[in-house]
């Protein structure tokens, strides 16, 4: 009877414990595949301009770049057309799942491409790896 009270009292442990690696694991996997450049190809219109329903519009090359740095740190700008870099700033990041905040901020859902080539961040940016 010890032997059942005792494996009822561990099992849960155990769970608990391999679902904290899983999940870690994941994490890791998720910035190993964020480090690097990326350029924001789309922007999230909520509120179209005469009204409408909400859409991603293109914002070609002027579009804000971003660096994820594998010390969870990024840096931010944009690029004029004439290639001059304005609206630089750098801050930090936490990756929970597929959940990202910046600078402690919000917590905001992103998701990869099949390549992971690309991401978006819901309802912000969808950016492309440079």
């Amino acid at each position: 009877m010890k032997k059942i009270f005792y494996l009822l009292a561990v099992l849960p442990l155990f769970l608990v414990s391999c679902s904290k690696e899983e999940d870690d694991a994941n994490a890791n996997s998720n910035i190993d595949n964020l480090v690097g450049t990326w350029h924001a190809y789309a922007i999230y219109i909520e509120y179209p301009i005469g009204g409408g329903n909400p859409y991603w519009g293109s914002i070609g090359a002027l579009g804000p770049y971003i660096e994820f740095r594998k010390n969870l740190t990024y840096k931010k700008w944009n690029k004029s057309s004439e290639g001059n870099i304005y609206n630089s700033s750098e801050g930090t990041y936490k990756i929970d799942g597929d959940k990202i905040s910046f600078d402690g901020g919000f917590w905001k859902k992103f998701t990869f491409s099949e390549s992971y080539q690309r991401f978006e961040i819901e309802k912000e940016y969808r950016y492309e790896k440079k």
